[in-house]
């Protein structure tokens, strides 16, 4: 499964264009929300299911539809975080996406390059594998709470950040000219 920290970055890196900084920080927590199973000791649970979410997830769309919509658009995103997190764990192992629909997916994808005296050339692999998914709970639950994928791409969060204030910086310098 990919980290926690690639989780949380990631729905930042999704966030980031449409909030402010300090909102898409706490917004992109709502990547995490799936795994929440794991503390139950049953992960990839129905949290991970979309059409068990959803229902879960319509009865706060329809109080934010009946009494303010200004918080619409922190739901349309934390829904989106939440479906982004079920989509990168198809990555990683098998994920009850659709479930009860369906069982449990995996994405299998790879590309792999060969580098030989006869020059370059590339052998690719997409295998779509299901299995009865098994919500029985465990002993013990272990997953990545950091990984080398994490540390990259918040090193890249970071870069982002970084760039987008030395933009505006420059920008400002520009108007004042």
């Amino acid at each position: 499964m990919p980290d926690l920290l690639t989780h949380y970055v990631s729905s930042f890196l999704v966030s980031r264009p449409f909030f402010k900084t300090r909102e898409a920080l706490l917004i992109s927590f709502a990547g995490l929300l799936p795994d929440l199973d794991a503390l139950l000791r049953v992960h990839r649970w129905f949290t991970h299911s979309l059409p068990i979410s959803y229902v879960f997830w319509a009865p706060v769309f329809l109080g934010i539809l009946l009494y303010d919509k200004k918080y619409l658009k922190y739901a349309a995103m934390g829904i989106s975080l939440y479906t982004l997190h079920v989509f990168l764990d198809l990555f990683c192992g098998y994920t009850p996406i659709l479930w009860p629909f369906y069982p449990a997916i995996w994405l299998n994808v790879g590309l792999d390059g060969i580098f030989s005296q006869n020059g370059i050339s590339f052998s690719s692999s997409f295998k779509v594998l299901t299995q009865s998914p098994d919500f029985s709970q465990r002993s013990v639950v272990e997953g990545p709470i950091i990984s080398e994928t994490g540390v990259i791409i918040f090193i890249i969060a970071i870069l982002v950040i970084v760039a987008e204030n030395l933009g505006r910086r420059k920008m400002r310098k520009i108007e004042w000219m």
